[in-house]
């Protein structure tokens, strides 16, 4: 049985390992990962992590250059802050070159 759990887990990246518990984590922001929000039309939709009640943080790595991409991930955002949410988009770069900055974004929503 531990097999299916671990086969249909959520996969998590090493951007969103570094932005989650190493850069919320050390500013003492409470966050949870890969969590399972509604939007305003009823779809759910997992999400990278969510600060705060309402902050959703999505940390975007190459797939989400594909312009198809791009449009059902803003169709997405918007059922989600049509729902009360908001959301963020970090690059898996803006991660690693600039976590201090994305931090401090959270931080000024909060």
């Amino acid at each position: 049985m531990t097999w299916r759990i671990k086969k249909f887990a959520p996969k998590v990246t090493k951007a969103e390992v570094r932005f989650f518990f190493t850069g919320l984590k050390n500013a003492s922001i409470p966050f949870q990962t890969q969590m399972i929000l509604q939007g305003a039309s009823g779809h759910h939709y997992r999400v990278d992590g969510l600060v705060a009640p309402n902050i959703i943080i999505e940390i975007d790595g190459a797939s989400h250059d594909d312009y198809k991409q791009q449009l059902m991930d803003a169709k997405r955002d918007e059922d989600l802050r049509e729902n009360g949410y908001v959301v963020i988009r970090f690059r898996n770069w803006e991660v690693y070159k600039k976590l201090n900055s994305c931090v401090a974004t959270v931080k000024t929503l909060r």
